[in-house]
């Protein structure tokens, strides 16, 4: 991110990105900080529908067709997910993350895990 004051190494934060009316929401720590440079962000918690929000934002970018974000494919999933269910993918979103801060999961590896998590 970049940024003249970035925050200090190992901090956590809320971030939000905005894009056409569209919001991502995520916790991310990070990791590092140069002044008057910026800072790298590593998103550690993020809902499954956060998750499809960017994956359709890197979809475009990687020149691919999507579904627009209004779409029934993108919205909240189907009542029969129920709450085991969910608190089992937050788990696993969480330790993908923290595989990730460990440096066992790369960045790209992390991603692809949680996509593959948020369908």
């Amino acid at each position: 991110m970049d940024t003249i004051s970035p925050f200090t190494k190992d901090a956590v934060v809320m971030l939000t990105i905005t894009k056409d009316g569209h919001s991502f929401k995520t916790q991310a720590k990070v990791v590092y900080s140069k002044a008057g440079m910026g800072m790298g962000l590593l998103f550690t918690t993020a809902a499954p529908e956060q998750l499809r929000v960017l994956g359709s934002w890197l979809a475009e970018l990687a020149g691919e067709k999507v579904a627009g974000l209004d779409s029934p494919n993108l919205g909240p999933q189907p009542e029969a997910a129920n709450g085991a269910d969910q608190e089992i993918r937050k788990i696993l979103a969480d330790l993908i993350a923290l595989l990730n801060v460990k440096s066992i999961l790369s960045d790209s590896e992390g991603m692809a895990l949680l996509r593959r998590l948020s369908k």
